[in-house]
């Protein structure tokens, strides 16, 4: 029976899997049974991965967080709707000065950290089922540690979102009573209307932006989170993004390794994984790296 690959998704293993078993003599079922049970002890086992694999890994792991973009994306335009709608029944220039309130983007935070990073994390606990001292593993127990990664790991970037979006708002209205406009009309502005988009358009494509950002965040918060639960020893090795448009500091830091616990230094700047919420922007918002693990027996 073959191997799975590191990040390997279940179609693709069980369409090499299965020919291969049958082959060996077992009958169909038998051998789509084995190979779903086989896929199910091996998949996205993120330790002690071979140097051959770890583009192959870091792709696998970047498809999967692609697949939450669109969802989130959703999300968190429904957020910025969400905090906009106080202008809904705006009729004087003092209604649109109304502050508008941190709460949706933080809901939308803690449903895309509590989701992707539960993927993630069970994604990293379920890779040790074919390393020692597996019966050292604890029940996983780690959606209230994402939470507080949202709300309070990230609480600076809700804060500066929310500030942006109340500067887009105060340069609508100077724009519009520069062009002499009347409230009703930017409103409009603000909260969109047919064929004009919330913020003058800009609303969709900051959505995507920051959807992407905290995927990356959530997914390797959650990973780490997943291997911890384990109570094996390790260390956590950076795996940079495998193209052209890394960072030079985090192009630099692949393969930097440290114990589980401790953070990496990436460009100055200490860091508990790539993409670490409490990170500055310049370092975090659309990097793409993830990390992987390193036991004492590899």
């Amino acid at each position: 029976m073959p191997n799975p690959k590191p990040g390997e998704s279940r179609e693709d293993f069980l369409d090499r899997c299965i020919p291969e078993v049958v082959a060996e003599g077992r009958e169909p079922d038998q051998a789509v049974a084995m190979c779903i049970a086989y896929y199910e002890g091996e998949k996205d086992k993120a330790f002690n991965i071979k140097d051959e694999n770890r583009i192959e890994y870091w792709k696998a792991f970047d498809r999967r967080r692609i697949t939450f973009e669109n969802k989130y994306t959703r999300a968190l335009t429904r957020a910025f709707k969400e905090q906009l709608s106080i202008y809904e029944d705006a009729y004087t220039i003092n209604d649109l000065k109304r502050d508008i309130s941190t709460k949706p983007i933080e809901d939308a935070f803690v449903s895309l950290y509590t989701e992707v990073g539960d993927v993630f994390a069970r994604n990293s606990w379920a890779g040790l089922k074919k390393l020692p001292f597996i019966e050292t593993k604890q029940q996983p127990n780690w959606v209230e540690r994402l939470r507080n990664a949202a709300l309070v790991d990230a609480s600076a970037r809700i804060v500066e979102i929310t500030e942006t979006t109340r500067r887009q708002i105060n340069a609508i209205i100077v724009a519009g009573l520069e062009e002499g406009l009347g409230v009703e009309e930017i409103k409009r502005r603000i909260i969109g209307t047919t064929g004009l988009q919330p913020l003058n358009g800009t609303l969709q494509v900051r959505a995507r932006r920051i959807a992407r950002t905290e995927i990356v965040s959530a997914s390797n918060i959650g990973s780490l989170e997943g291997a911890l639960s384990t109570g094996l020893a390790f260390d956590k090795q950076w795996l940079s993004t495998p193209d052209d448009r890394t960072r030079d500091a985090h192009a630099e830091a692949d393969g930097q390794t440290v114990d589980k616990q401790a953070p990496f230094l990436v460009d100055g700047e200490q860091l508990r994984v790539p993409g670490d919420p409490t990170g500055s922007p310049g370092n975090v918002i659309n990097c793409r790296c993830t990390q992987i693990y390193i036991t004492p027996e590899s």
